[in-house]
């Protein structure tokens, strides 16, 4: 078993190929979007350690936290060049369009290392 994390601790996953990039949920206390680039290949990581949550975007469009509100259900992301809107899950409010996933999954830590065989983790 791979001891560099918890076995139990929370990650989301970026999948390349055969190996994966491991973001630890609980490490980004508040919520925040983090550029990230794998293989050439850009990423846009939503993720709150205060809430549990993190979602991966294959994009490199230049995003923004708008509003951030978990009770009401008010989660809006804001492309900060054309102003357009997002749910969390990357559908667009105000226009027939999405943000592209990323080929991502949350899991808790033992599962990388044992599907793949390179596993890096992000450290801010």
């Amino acid at each position: 078993m791979d001891e560099r994390l918890p076995g139990r601790e929370r990650v989301l996953a970026i999948v390349s190929g055969t190996s994966a990039t491991a973001f630890v949920i609980s490490e980004f206390k508040e919520p925040e979007i983090i550029s990230f680039s794998r293989y050439g290949v850009q990423y846009r990581i939503v993720v709150s350690g205060r809430d549990n949550i993190a979602v991966g975007f294959q994009t490199s469009a230049p995003l923004s936290i708008k509003t951030w509100d978990i009770p009401a259900g008010d989660l809006i992301i804001e492309n900060n060049q054309t102003g357009e809107e997002f749910n969390i899950l990357g559908k667009s409010l105000n226009l027939p369009s999405t943000l592209p996933m990323a080929r991502s999954f949350t899991s808790y830590w033992f599962a990388l290392p044992a599907i793949y065989e390179n596993v890096e983790i992000y450290r801010p």
